[in-house]
Order: structure tokens, then C-alpha cells, then sequence
């Protein structure tokens, strides 16, 4: 199986070899409801296919 590297939050660190991020900002920190549902979303769009 393949790893596919992500990184959390885009342009909040520099993370080598990341190939994507599985969220592009997040507005409230202290929202963990909310930022569940967006990675939750964001994680199944993913095309995950070795295609």
C-alpha cells in the first residue's frame, strides 16, 4: 500500500513531501465540530485511486 502524505492546514508550517492538504484554512480554532466535519469532507473527496 502507498502512503499518501498531508499536511494539516495549508501555509501554516513547511512539512517536506507533502503532496496535499487536507484543509486549506480554518477560521475558529476552537471549533472542533466544525473543523471535524471540514477533514471529514475534505478527506472524502480524495481520489485515492493508484490510477
Amino acid at each position: 500500500m502507498e502512503r499518501l502524505k498531508l499536511g494539516g492546514v495549508a501555509g501554516r508550517h513547511e512539512i517536506p513531501e507533502v503532496v496535499g492538504f487536507v484543509l486549506d484554512k480554518v477560521e475558529d480554532p476552537g471549533n472542533i465540530n466544525k473543523i471535524t466535519a471540514d477533514v471529514i469532507a475534505s478527506l472524502d473527496k480524495q481520489d485515492l485511486s493508484n490510477s
